[in-house]
């Protein structure tokens, strides 16, 4: 497993965990369908979501290791009409496995600080 794959593993618990947490939100609110659909099929993918300070190519190689983890079972891939990823969703297997990966790390913020 690349080291891409396992920083891709480790912050999509992070924040699953943190999406999981969240109050749900009332249906008359503005962004409740946004909520209901990353509680449905994971943290929406933006163009920021590998980290706001990678090249083109490094944010390329990050969906790439993404969609390795998709054809592994690791990962639920969920994509839009256009066939474009716009959500990304752990399995059970990629959970478990994402909890054991962070279970042998520091206990320090994993949001692509650089020093990891």
């Amino acid at each position: 497993m690349t080291p891409e794959q396992k920083r891709i593993l480790v912050e999509m618990l992070c924040r699953t965990e943190a999406l999981e947490a969240e109050p749900r939100l009332p249906l008359w609110a503005s962004d409740y369908l946004e909520q209901t659909t990353e509680l449905e099929h994971g943290p929406r993918v933006r163009p920021d979501f590998w980290g706001s300070n990678l090249t083109a190519t490094e944010q390329r190689r990050f969906l790439r290791a993404a969609e390795q983890l998709a054809d592994a079972g690791f990962l639920d891939a969920y994509r839009a009409r256009g066939g474009r990823v716009t959500h990304l969703r752990l399995t059970d297997t990629g959970r478990d496995l994402a909890e054991s990966l962070r279970a042998l790390r520091d206990p320090k913020p994993l949001l692509w600080s650089d020093d990891q």
